[in-house]
């Protein structure tokens, strides 16, 4: 029976619409300064690595000099991401001191900068860049080993991702993106028979088989996007078997799963430091949306805090955090469940788990200690920025000589999710790795004389419909799906076309019935019309 507008029962529900509307999005907490001096100041630590030519350095020296720092590609993956939350904040606040008013310029100078490099063939045969790399040329730095990292890759991958989700709207970005991310294929990263993973290729794109790793770790990132490769290249089928064996169901693909104190974890045969399961979180969508992976998450969490009351009777509850990183005295170590001798507590560590330990908060504030705890190191460029990095509770007298920004990058995100800045959704929208693109198919090649957006057929649908529309000169278009918050659902469409009728089909397996929003933009590449044309229309999915 339809519902009229103005009846009881109709208003009482856009009174419970708009009430969950608003519970939804004004959940934040009340702001800490403290927190948000953190939050400012480990933006800043980052963005120290970035060298003037645009390209993130490999690690910051906090004390000393040292001439011998190289690029490293995984470091530009963590200032990619950070620029995002940086713009994100600054367009929140209006701070051009402590965010970024020009973010978008310094996203695109990196990433044209990378283009310079692969251009030059400062690449191997799949894509990928060297691990670390002189950063005026992207070729071997100095005489250091020469290799090609796949998760040093999947990770600045993963900024590139990023930067192509939040700056969607921006045509550089995305193209640029585009092109750096089209020359990547991460199936080289599997081995022929779809059974082991490779962790670093030579200049042929081959897998070097002395460096095979078991899963589970942080590799599962390398996997995802090797699963998410386009159907039409060599390496998909092999890329599927090795993530439906290893990645799909955690509880039962075959990966060990170690129990400590009632914990159960999963491992690749031990368990490691607390960066895999926080890497994976905020770089893999599929991990935090998997009800079984959030169980794994909680549960590291808590072996880890309990480990260090076990390890060091006594020890401060707020003195946790199993991570990697330049070791307080000097060296070098990725520290996990009895494999700490010093007791190194790693800040970032409990920074990343935020999302699901609201403790952390009080932790991280009383390892501050009003800018004078154990923990807290100043930036060598302003020492009125302070951030929290290493130091060993056993010996409180050892410092770091540095801070590596790959393993200090959960700092970061974990205060960026806090729901009174970004919130976890943040990273959950910038994460998604858009479905092999969508079948366009072109229904006339007449060149129209306008662009126009057609109404989907049928409407109301189930769980298919199509979407047709018109493009009247060669053009870079983007087709997406919102539901009824916003919320970007899935990107059907983002590439160049030229001029012509199309038509794709959106599948909506696993969607709730609703009202969802299909979303046109057409930027014409030649002619003066560039940006002209931009559309949006209902559409109703009824299971």
């Amino acid at each position: 029976m339809e519902t009229k507008i103005g009846t009881k029962k109709h208003r009482l529900y856009i009174f419970l619409v708009l009430w969950f509307v608003s519970s939804s999005y004004n959940f934040a907490q009340t702001e800490d300064l403290v927190i948000t001096k953190l939050f400012q100041d480990s933006y800043h630590t980052i963005k120290s690595m970035r060298h003037a030519n645009s390209i993130y350095l490999d690690k910051l020296m906090i004390s000393g000099n040292d001439p011998t720092i190289p690029g490293a590609i995984v470091a530009n993956g963590v200032g990619l991401i950070s620029l995002c939350i940086a713009d994100a904040m600054y367009k929140k606040t209006s701070d051009a001191i402590n965010w970024e008013p020009n973010a978008a310029a310094f996203v695109d100078t990196t990433l044209l900068k990378f283009i310079e490099f692969r251009n030059n063939m400062a690449i191997n045969t799949k894509g990928l860049f060297r691990r670390y790399f002189d950063i005026h040329t992207g070729r071997k730095y100095k005489d250091w080993t020469d290799e090609y990292s796949t998760i040093d890759n999947a990770i600045f991958a993963m900024g590139l991702i990023y930067c192509k989700n939040y700056f969607s709207d921006n045509l550089s970005i995305v193209n640029n993106v585009n092109t750096l991310l089209g020359s990547m294929d991460f199936s080289a990263a599997i081995s022929d028979d779809s059974l082991s993973l490779y962790m670093v290729l030579d200049s042929s794109g081959h897998g070097i088989t002395s460096t095979i790793t078991r899963p589970f770790n942080e590799y599962m990132i390398v996997a995802w996007l090797a699963k998410n490769l386009s159907a039409l290249k060599s390496g998909y089928n092999k890329s599927q078997f090795y993530w439906n064996t290893y990645y799909s169901n955690p509880k039962s693909n075959l990966i060990p799963k170690p129990n400590y104190w009632g914990y159960e974890l999963i491992s690749d045969g031990g368990f490691i430091s607390d960066f895999i399961p926080l890497f994976t979180y905020y770089y893999c969508h599929y991990y935090k949306n998997n009800i079984d992976y959030m169980d794994y998450f909680n549960n590291a969490r808590k072996a880890d805090s309990l480990w260090w009351t076990k390890a060091y009777p006594g020890i401060n509850s707020y003195e946790w955090g199993l991570g990697a990183g330049d070791n307080p005295g000097g060296g070098y170590s990725a520290n996990a469940i009895d494999n700490n001798s010093i007791g190194i507590v790693s800040p970032q560590i409990m920074s990343g788990f935020l999302p699901i330990y609201a403790q952390g908060k009080s932790d991280l504030k009383t390892l501050y200690n009003k800018g004078t705890g154990l923990s807290v190191y100043q930036l060598p460029s302003d020492t009125s920025r302070r951030f929290l990095w290493r130091y060993s509770h056993t010996n409180t007298s050892q410092r770091c000589t540095y801070v590596q920004a790959v393993d200090f990058s959960t700092m970061l995100y974990g205060l960026a999710s806090l729901p009174e800045y970004l919130g976890p959704d943040f990273f959950d929208s910038c994460n998604n790795i858009s479905p092999t693109e969508t079948d366009v198919k072109v229904i006339n090649n007449t060149i129209p004389l306008y662009c126009s957006l057609k109404q989907n057929y049928p409407n109301p649908f189930n769980p298919t419909t199509t979407i047709s529309f018109d493009i009247s000169s060669k053009s870079f278009v983007s087709l997406k799906i919102y539901d009824i918050l916003g919320k970007e659902i899935s990107v059907l469409i983002l590439k160049e076309l030229s001029a012509g009728l199309y038509a794709c089909q959106w599948n909506t397996q696993g969607l709730a019935s609703g009202i969802y929003f299909y979303h046109l933009q057409v930027h014409e590449t030649t002619g003066e019309q560039a940006g002209s044309f931009v559309e949006t229309k209902k559409l109703i999915l009824i299971r």
